[in-house]
């Protein structure tokens, strides 16, 4: 029983800590930003994900239900196009949002405290999961 909870365990450290490292296995710098004072003017790149979907929608599979994980994955699909609605209309530019597949969505807007919030709590009420939001002022692409 105690060398299960250890798998567990390094599964669990293992999958988090992938999710700060770079595509060439470094650690990436991660900087806990403060509320922009400027935030009213100021355009920024937000990144939305849902947090543990895929394990949500591996419960499924486990249970070998087609129709449950088609059911779980057509609730994830609404409710980020529920999101991608509040944002439009948060931001009223029907260009705001630049990607949303999966459990994802990448938009620009000015920093709304309240819009990202309501963005979190409608997630988690919909999928019964919570959902992280980042954010940069620049999109930087790497090649």
């Amino acid at each position: 029983m105690s060398s299960q909870l250890a798998f567990a365990f390094i599964q669990f450290i293992t999958k988090t800590l992938s999710s700060f490292l770079d595509k060439n296995g470094q650690l990436v710098n991660v900087q806990i930003l403060e509320t922009p004072t400027d935030k009213n003017q100021t355009i920024f790149y937000f990144g939305f994900d849902g947090d543990f979907t895929g394990d949500y929608l591996e419960m499924a599979f486990e249970k070998s239900s087609e129709d449950e994980a088609r059911q779980r994955s057509q609730i994830v699909h609404e409710v980020i196009g529920e999101l991608k609605k509040l944002i439009y209309k948060a931001t009223k530019d029907r260009k705001s949002v630049l990607f949303a597949e999966g459990d994802n969505i990448l938009f620009k807007a000015p920093y709304q405290a309240s819009l990202l919030n309501d963005l979190q709590i409608i997630y988690k009420e919909k999928t019964g999961l919570t959902g992280t939001i980042g954010y940069v002022q620049q999109l930087i692409i790497n090649n």
